[in-house]
């Protein structure tokens, strides 16, 4: 395995990855200097921990969808042939050829999941990028029309029953059941990779941690847990005792200074690493987000 790896002046130069946290595009960079010659990171949580990243700058990347995710827990770099490109006499194949037999490499040199064949309909493992960072205002358009749409739309998608029964069969099992809409099609295809059995493990002991903490009402909502929440809690990542990113104020009867936001506006920016328990971190929030923000009388 080659120990020099090059990126791509344009990809690093773009405004999606310039918009991102230092500390998220630091961790990019960790992560690619370690890839294997197929761009498969074996240890992702150990190089988290050496360049001090936290869990939040990798649930970016993968939003972000610089990185993809497999259950065994290794991750891909999907842009790795962009940014790489090895002579034969020195390459050397990736031992992880499982993971890697389930994606493809497109005309753009970028690694995609593979089709897959659901009963008789073919459906594309893959859709466009989701954007972290959604409109408040698209936010605020949306909310009257959501339950309409969980009930009429995605949920009872007919091009993909079998997702959306799984789906809905790991719904039932999380007491918060707030956000279904928000929860991707990219994101429950991860999820019905990682398989039933595991996804219930996660979320029986995140519930009996948090309810065991006292801190029952901070609560992640559904769409959190599921979009990123559950990882901390996978078979490969969970250790018993380890307390999980509950918001723990220092004073409990001090009062929840978020509470005159949105819910869905706090859990966008919650999910996007602006809000983080009590404190705020305003170099991941947008100008529009800044000013809603000083409109409701945070800042």
């Amino acid at each position: 395995m080659a120990d020099k790896r090059m990126f791509s002046k344009k990809m690093i130069s773009s405004d999606a990855f310039l918009e991102m946290p230092l500390t998220a595009q630091g961790l990019f960079f960790h992560l690619a200097m370690r890839a294997d010659d197929d761009g498969i990171v074996d240890s992702p949580r150990k190089i988290m921990r050496e360049c001090q990243a936290k869990k939040r700058d990798l649930d970016i990347l993968i939003q972000k969808r610089y990185v993809l995710t497999f259950p065994s827990g290794v991750i891909l770099i999907k842009h790795w042939r962009i940014h790489n490109t090895i002579a034969k006499d020195r390459y050397v194949p990736t031992t992880y050829t499982e993971e890697l037999s389930t994606v493809i490499l497109k005309d753009n040199k970028s690694y995609t999941e593979r089709k897959q064949n659901v009963g008789n309909i073919e459906t594309d493992c893959i859709q466009s990028d989701s954007k972290t960072e959604r409109s408040i205002d698209k936010i605020r358009e949306d909310k009257n029309s959501k339950d309409i749409n969980v009930h009429s739309g995605e949920m009872h998608d007919t091009e993909n029953p079998s997702l959306n029964q799984f789906f809905e069969s790991i719904w039932k099992l999380y007491p918060i059941k707030k956000g279904k809409g928000q929860v991707s099609k990219t994101k429950k295809q991860v999820l019905q990779r990682i398989g039933y059995e595991q996804i219930k493990r996660c979320v029986e002991r995140y519930v009996t941690e948090i309810r065991s903490s006292g801190k029952e009402k901070y609560m992640m909502h559904g769409s959190t847990f599921f979009n990123s929440g559950y990882v901390d809690y996978l078979d490969e990542n969970y250790v018993d005792g380890e307390q999980s990113a509950v918001p723990i104020k220092k004073n409990e009867s001090e009062e929840d200074r978020f509470s005159c936001l949105e819910p869905d506006i706090r859990a966008l920016l919650e999910n996007c690493g602006v809000i983080d328990g009590q404190s705020l971190d305003l170099g991941n929030a947008t100008d529009e987000q800044i000013k809603y923000l000083q409109e409701c009388g945070v800042l």
